[in-house]
């Protein structure tokens, strides 16, 4: 029944109504906002299709109520609210209807955490043929924990090293700490 409301809410929406909707979201999540969060919490809720969701950012970026960055380590953008998105967002935001605006902070506080350590563990590709390196980082908020260049011939190898970074910096990190900190 809640799916039935939301969605016969959202059909009646105006376009400023959906852009307010996205730069409510991005408001929410406090950090940059992956463009794959983005899609993934307005498509799996049916609130608007794939091309209005694109120019609806595109309209946002222009006038200036998101701030987009490009990552160095993928092809996803992320947003933020601008100064100007965020004051017009606080004089608008309830003309969003309360139930549109609790299920976009349940959906943060569900996935604010996955996209904090998104932005907290990275590995970039530099260089070229015969010569890269892979410049491998994590953080835990704004203190490094582990910066890590490897020096690698071919690209598949420096492919990999960025592709695997994320799933096992944990157990780099406890690994190298244990063996620097043992008195032998």
């Amino acid at each position: 029944m809640a799916k039935a409301k939301l969605t016969s809410i959202t059909s009646q929406f105006s376009e400023v109504e959906y852009k307010l909707l996205i730069l409510y979201l991005v408001n929410q999540m406090e950090i940059p906002m992956p463009s794959n969060k983005i899609e993934q919490f307005i498509l799996e809720s049916n609130y608007m299709d794939i091309y209005t969701l694109r120019n609806c950012l595109s309209d946002l970026l222009d006038i200036n109520f998101l701030e987009k960055e490009k990552t160095t380590d993928s092809n996803i953008s992320r947003y933020t609210t601008s100064l100007e998105g965020s004051e017009n967002l606080e004089m608008l935001q309830t003309r969003l209807p309360a139930v549109v605006r609790n299920k976009i902070k349940k959906y943060i506080d569900e996935n604010r955490q996955e996209v904090k350590r998104e932005l907290d563990v990275s590995a970039n590709i530099l260089g070229f043929p015969g010569d890269y390196i892979v410049k491998c980082s994590a953080y835990d908020d704004t203190q490094m924990l582990i910066e890590l260049n490897l020096s690698v011939v071919t690209y598949e190898e420096a492919y990999n090293i960025k592709k695997n970074w994320a799933d096992k910096v944990a157990s780099i990190y406890s690994t190298v700490i244990n063996e620097m900190t043992q008195d032998k």
